[in-house]
């Protein structure tokens, strides 16, 4: 196993360089000049070179990306243009309702996904069809629209629930659960449709081989031969899923702030691109790039675990 892990973890080191250099090319091709996004249209020629050869504007491309490239590694992201404020604390402050909101929103997936995908599979007839139809239904809504229709139901008519906001664990666990109710339903929503048929399509697989027939034969009880043999045999396609769906859920709730005005990362992207500032922008597109390297990480050792062959 320790083999495997420093196998994948050289793997990822090489994308991650890749993703830098990407990350830096593109939020080249976004129009608009920082200069005049700070100094205003109204700055003089003189004033704005001054600013462009102060943030090395004026320098070659690859002189601009090696002076990046190395602050990076020391773990310096650089400052904002706009707001002057460090980069690698801004996103660590909005990160907290970023990953807060996708980590629930996973969460509740598997809990759910899982949980109706065995309960299709397991009764079969009207049960089933009605979970493919169900989830086939909750598929197609996007989150953003779903958000918009919770809101109205649950905050607007029936006043249960807040409309928007958001509230700090440390200053009050009750309203802060509260707050994150319609927010992760909204994003879960389509996800936990994918992951039940997923979970029903392996489900049914594995249900259908000599060696569970043989279980069954023999006595074991039937949530024995469900968790221990059954679900852990399908587990491999549905971790696969569960963890595409995460890395969705993660660009998916830049989107649901929007709807619930949560200070998370997607209204930190947003301003950014809005001023042209562009150390905010790569250090958003990098964490973000980060983030979803970790998952997959995560997904690789857990592969492993399930199945010994992958160590192979």
């Amino acid at each position: 196993m320790p083999k495997y892990i420093l196998t994948r973890l050289g793997v990822a080191l090489p994308t991650l360089l890749i993703i830098m250099v990407l990350t830096f090319l593109t939020v080249q091709l976004i129009p608009g000049d920082p200069a005049v996004a700070i100094l205003g249209d109204t700055a003089s020629p003189e004033q704005l070179a001054a600013l462009r050869e102060e943030l090395g504007l004026n320098l070659p491309l690859w002189q601009q990306f090696g002076t990046w490239f190395i602050s990076v590694i020391q773990g310096d992201l650089g400052r904002s243009l706009t707001t002057g404020q460090v980069v690698s604390q801004a996103i660590l402050q909005r990160s907290v309702v970023t990953i807060t909101l996708a980590t629930a929103a996973v969460l509740v997936t598997a809990a759910v996904g899982i949980s109706v995908g065995v309960w299709g599979a397991l009764r079969g007839g009207i049960v089933d069809r009605v979970v493919l139809f169900t989830t086939s239904v909750a598929d197609s809504i996007p989150n953003f629209w779903a958000g918009v229709v919770l809101v109205y139901i649950f905050a607007v008519t029936l006043g249960v629930l807040p409309a928007n906001g958001w509230v700090p664990f440390d200053v009050d666990a009750g309203l802060w659960a509260r707050s994150l109710v319609l927010p992760v339903v909204a994003l879960s929503l389509a996800s936990v449709a994918t992951i039940a048929r997923q979970t029903r399509a392996a489900f049914s697989d594995v249900s259908k081989r000599d060696f569970v027939r043989s279980l069954r034969a023999s006595g074991l009880p039937l949530p024995q031969i469900i968790f221990k043999h059954i679900l852990r045999n399908a587990a491999i396609p549905i971790v696969t899923v569960l963890g595409l769906q995460f890395v969705l859920l993660l660009g998916g709730a830049i989107v649901i702030e929007e709807v619930f005005t949560l200070p998370g990362i997607g209204q930190l992207a947003i301003n950014a691109v809005e001023t042209k500032d562009v150390p905010m922008i790569q250090g958003v597109v990098l964490f973000t790039a980060i983030m979803v390297l970790v998952v997959n990480f995560t997904l690789d050792i857990v592969y492993a675990w399930l199945n010994p062959k992958v160590r192979l």
